[in-house]
């Protein structure tokens, strides 16, 4: 493939407007980004290392991404001496709560669906106001899909929550809490966080390869992590930075690699469960019904309390609960009876 067409139009992924081939001469721009996930070669470590080899391809050298190790530290801390970080949104709840939305909503949408809110509706742009608000630019990165909940005993009673030591992360932190648990929000990059008694804190995936100690039981199907999106969040100062070739380069690349990170996600989890069925790793069950919708009502107010975060935070949530009731009618009647039918298909 010839790059200089390739950026000057044969290909857009999904930025609206053809892409610029860069000048020779032009000057270079160096991003440092820290990633908060712990490197690896595959996985929510692997992605920033990715988009930095896509950039500099892209770019012809004249946009690069230097890449730091910040596995452990507070998002915060990490931004302040760098262009950028790669995590999770939730990192920046301490700013705003609604943040937490672009990672993941008890009760609320999926990992496609979130895409859709993100790309096809006004997701972006209303993204976009919040994190400006806090001097801040995000992209979404992808997402290692739904997190379940690990346990020494599944619970059969939602009541099994109160009291109980229970560590998560986001708005998840927040129902877990409103049920009266003892919650713990351990650093980003810990998949397998010791000494409580349900967990709910990584791909499954990274989770079975770490091994989750004494807890011993997986139950899927939970209400409180849907989705698990990563995000890029530069600093505004160094987006604006950026000449609009840079800034629609930067844009492609983070669209490409969303496609990739949900991909590589949908594999190794499939997998992570079959290995975990096959060996006896794990007991792999099902949250039970009762106690998935007694959680129902702690979750809507999860949802609703972030729209007192100001302006920007409500017109988020708003958005994010009216396309919510659209695409959710849709999947209960496309996708979900379709993957019920094929189940009792192959396992009749």
């Amino acid at each position: 493939m010839d790059r200089r067409k390739f950026l000057a139009g044969t290909a857009t992924l999904g930025t609206g407007a053809a892409l610029a081939a860069p000048a020779l001469g032009q000057s270079r721009t160096q991003l440092n980004i820290v990633n908060l996930w712990s490197e690896g070669s595959e996985g929510r470590g692997a992605i920033l290392s990715a988009v930095a080899a896509r950039v500099s391809g892209l770019s012809g050298g004249q946009l690069t991404i230097t890449v730091t190790n910040g596995a452990g530290q507070a998002a915060d801390a990490a931004l302040s001496g760098a262009d950028g970080v790669v995590g999770a949104e939730e990192a920046w709840m301490g700013k705003s709560a609604a943040f937490g939305l672009m990672t993941s909503t008890p009760g609320g949408l999926v990992e496609r669906e979130l895409e859709a809110f993100i790309r096809q509706e006004n997701g972006q742009a209303l993204w976009d106001a919040l994190s400006a608000a806090h001097g801040m630019k995000s992209f979404y990165l992808g997402d290692t899909g739904a997190e379940y909940l690990w346990a020494q005993t599944v619970p059969g009673d939602v009541s099994a929550f109160s009291g109980a030591s229970v560590a998560a992360r986001g708005l998840a932190a927040r129902l877990y809490t409103a049920l009266g648990a003892n919650v713990t929000t351990p650093a980003m990059n810990v998949v397998a966080p010791g000494g409580a008694a349900f967990a709910e804190t990584g791909p499954l995936a990274d989770q079975q390869q770490a091994g989750m100690g004494g807890l011993n039981k997986v139950a899927l199907g939970t209400i409180t992590r849907p989705s698990a999106a990563v995000s890029l969040t530069l600093k505004s100062a160094a987006w604006n930075g950026l000449n609009e070739t840079q800034q629609r380069i930067l844009t492609a690349a983070t669209t490409a690699q969303s496609h990739i990170t949900a991909a590589e996600a949908l594999k190794r989890n499939a997998l992570a469960q079959q290995i975990l069925r096959l060996t006896g790793a794990a007991e792999v069950t099902t949250l039970n019904e009762d106690v998935f919708h007694a959680m129902m009502p702690a979750a809507r107010d999860v949802l609703n309390g972030l729209a007192s975060d100001g302006a920007e935070a409500a017109a988020l949530v708003d958005g994010y609960k009216r396309f919510g009731e659209a695409v959710q009618s849709w999947t209960r009647v496309s996708e979900a009876p379709f993957a019920t039918n094929r189940r009792r298909s192959f396992s009749a």
